[in-house]
């Protein structure tokens, strides 16, 4: 045997060593300890502030002060699961103000311009929109909620029955979260969208008379 080929029989016992060093050969030594990675730095009140803009009606100094605590995607997570706001004490009007539930300027607080001012026009509806954006916990679900129904809209003047609103606005915010699938078919099933379309009484297709609906 070659004085190289002696060489390379020495390399191949001493890499069985290595390996059985390593563990391979059943060695029962302790295991190596690993050390977990620090956690990272909490977030700088600007950057939160800046999330918080984006996230929530309006910043407030414990707002920052709870996101810088618990950190971003826990707060986020806090958000999603927060039960949402509804609007709420609406019940159905007909599309016709009754005789006793007619506004007149001349007398704005009688029980007649109330009704009118509460079932036919968005006061209320408006109303509980700045309250819940202002008191309530589901700041995400509720801008989230305010965005689509600048997408999805529907007329305030056409729709000026306030049962029927605060449905829909109930609508978006229950699927603000959801896939957008789900939100698009709530849409188009919507009475509310359906009346803004113009879709009430709109008759189906008729081949004998050449007719679809418009």
């Amino acid at each position: 045997m070659t004085p190289r080929n002696v060489g390379m029989g020495m390399s191949g016992a001493a890499l069985l060593l290595v390996l059985a060093a390593c563990g391979g050969g059943g060695s029962s030594g302790p295991s190596p300890i690993l050390t977990p990675p620090p956690p990272p730095p909490a977030a700088s009140a600007a950057d939160t502030a800046r999330l918080l803009d984006q996230a929530t009606f309006g910043v407030t100094q414990t707002d920052v002060t709870h996101v810088q605590s618990v950190g971003f995607d826990a707060y986020l997570a806090e958000q999603l699961a927060a039960a949402p706001s509804q609007y709420t004490g609406f019940s159905y009007t007909p599309h016709t103000a009754p005789v006793g539930c007619q506004n007149d300027p001349a007398t704005p607080t009688d029980a007649s311009s109330i009704c009118a001012r509460d079932k036919y026009s968005l006061f209320q509806v408006q109303r509980q929109f700045f309250m819940n954006g202002l008191n309530d916990s589901d700041q995400l679900r509720q801008r989230v909620a305010f965005a689509l129904s600048q997408i999805f809209v529907v007329s305030g003047i056409e729709i000026y029955e306030a049962y029927g609103m605060a449905d829909y606005q109930n609508m978006l915010l229950n699927d603000a979260f959801s896939n957008f699938r789900t939100l698009l078919q709530d849409v188009t099933l919507s009475p509310v969208m359906g009346r803004y379309l113009d879709m009430a009484a709109n008759g189906k297709t008729n081949a004998a008379a050449g007719t679809a609906p418009r």
